[in-house]
């Protein structure tokens, strides 16, 4: 991710090899994370190279292939997750939403709760049964906070305001068949996020603001 911050700031890559390796890593071992990283590199070429009108058609097609592969995808994601929850059924006390695939198209159905409840890990009930399960459900209250503080604080762009939630989208997605089942395996997995998260954040909300800061010193 600190390659691609150099790409961003128009710097070049000191170690070409190590970010090719570092990315074939990537696809190894964690490709659910692609789609994310994806878009933003996108945008680091377009943002120089095509005028923002254009940028906004872009855009608007993007979504449509989005949706239009979600829908198109929906039987295979389906049959792959009936059996998901097989993976991290080892402790009954944890275990938590179990059928939620098993459902047709219940990957679809739930989609808005699993995001939220996979990124934030355990919920109220969880939170009080130890402090580590409680530090935890803090610490996403206060990154939810913090996101949503600088959202509105920081007056971004309309266009960078899309790419940071849609980058979000796509990292969260990622993470919810492996967080939906367990807490501790959300909390676990989330770590995963902070550092593609941290790019997303200083690239489409916290960059401007500091370049709007600059131009009224000088």
């Amino acid at each position: 991710m600190g390659n691609l911050l150099r790409i961003y700031n128009s710097q070049r890559i000191k170690n070409k090899f190590l970010f090719l390796m570092s990315v074939y890593l990537m696809v190894i071992f964690k490709p659910q994370y692609l789609a994310s990283i994806f878009i933003l590199v996108i945008y680091f070429f377009m943002r120089k190279k095509i005028k923002k009108g254009l940028r906004v058609i872009l855009y608007l097609i993007y979504i449509s292939i989005s949706i239009i592969t979600l829908y198109l995808l929906k039987d295979r994601i389906d049959n792959f997750l009936k059996t998901f929850y097989l993976h991290f059924y080892f402790n009954l006390e944890t275990f938590r939403n179990k059928d939620i695939f098993l459902e047709k198209y219940g990957f679809y159905k739930n989609m808005i709760y699993g995001m939220f409840i996979s990124i934030w890990g355990p919920n109220i009930k969880e939170a009080f049964r130890g402090i580590l399960q409680m530090f935890s459900f803090l610490e996403s209250g206060i990154l939810l906070g913090i996101i949503i503080w600088n959202v509105l604080k920081k007056k971004n762009s309309f266009e960078n305001i899309f790419l940071f939630f849609n980058c979000l989208f796509w990292l969260f997605l990622a993470q919810y068949p492996f967080g939906i089942f367990n807490a501790g395996a959300a909390v676990r997995y989330r770590t995963n996020l902070y550092i593609i998260f941290l790019a997303f954040f200083y690239v489409f909300i916290l960059k401007e603001s500091l370049f709007r800061k600059i131009r009224r010193k000088t």
